[in-house]
């Protein structure tokens, strides 16, 4: 079977569903989150000062924002730069619209496995 993705709004999402989950997002209203593991590179500095790529793919993706779970500790307030294949790990390579992103990021938060859970706010994007 192919990946599926969902569409949800924060409002029908259940509370802490996620580990990236934001309580007061959710009360901000209804925003269209897209949950689709659209592959992304992610390039920034990570919080010891290396620059890093990384390659995984979202955990969701809004018209302002998107979650990811890295490997490097990023620390709130960085700036990123992210390509996200809007095509599920299942399109053949090079396949499907991309959209390249800068942004900031929100929020980050360790989680059980090791890796950090990433919400990243759009300043810039392009669709390539």
């Amino acid at each position: 079977m192919g990946e599926q993705s969902t569409m949800s709004t924060d409002a029908d999402a259940p509370s802490g569903n996620s580990p990236l989950s934001d309580p007061a997002a959710e009360e901000q209203g209804h925003r269209v989150r897209v949950e689709a593991p659209f592959p992304v590179i992610v390039r920034g500095i990570d919080a010891h000062g290396e620059a890093f790529e990384s390659r995984t793919v979202l955990d969701h993706l809004s018209a302002r924002s998107f979650s990811v779970r890295l490997a490097h500790r990023v620390l709130p307030d960085t700036r990123v730069f992210a390509v996200v294949r809007l095509a599920t790990a299942t399109a053949t390579a090079g396949q499907g619209l991309r959209v390249a992103v800068r942004g900031v990021v929100r929020r980050a938060v360790r989680l059980p496995d090791g890796r950090y859970g990433v919400d990243v706010d759009f300043t810039r994007h392009r669709f390539l």
